[in-house]
């Protein structure tokens, strides 16, 4: 057992005004905000991005701080999948070519680029459970790894509720005798 008084937690120590003008353990990644800060040198559109998701992703408790690379990684491609398909003119992703075999319909590069990011930024949503069906996913495979825990996001009340206590379908056949 330890000794000496039981350490606040940081959300705490912080609102209270740190009176004791120490460092805040369990604060040095966090902006005043409550969100987590980039690890790299994003630019202004990247930036937005980040700001825009991490609070619903951190609140959600899908992204930790150790996940902050990645995820400056996936605004980064969203900036350059922007910038790309500004660039790619709608009804335009091909353009024909005169070679010595004759006349060849070819990609643009900057589509199959556009098309590589694509399927990079669609991992990355997957992973950040940005789709609707990734955070189903999430959220059912947490349910599975402790099924008498309920799910609740941080700063909610916690209801503890049983499926057979419920009016549902499971519930009213779970009544039956």
């Amino acid at each position: 057992m330890t000794r000496g008084r039981k350490p606040q937690q940081p959300e705490l120590a912080l609102a209270k005004g740190n009176p004791g003008k120490r460092k805040i353990v369990g604060l040095a990644e966090k902006k005043a905000g409550g969100s987590l800060v980039s690890p790299l040198k994003l630019t202004k559109k990247a930036l937005a991005i980040w700001n825009e998701l991490i609070g619903d992703l951190e609140r959600m408790n899908f992204v930790r701080s150790t996940d902050r690379y990645a995820f400056a990684r996936y605004c980064r491609y969203m900036v350059r999948w922007c910038e790309l398909d500004d660039a790619v003119k709608p009804g335009a992703e091909t353009y024909w070519t005169e070679t010595p075999h004759g006349k060849m319909k070819r990609l643009d590069p900057a589509f199959q680029a556009m098309d590589r990011i694509d399927r990079r930024l669609e991992a990355y949503e997957v992973q950040f459970g940005l789709l609707p069906a990734a955070r189903n996913q999430i959220m059912r495979n947490l349910s599975m790894l402790a099924p008498e825990l309920p799910l609740a996001l941080p700063g909610q009340p916690v209801e503890s509720k049983r499926a057979d206590d419920d009016a549902g379908p499971i519930g009213i056949l779970g009544q039956i005798h």
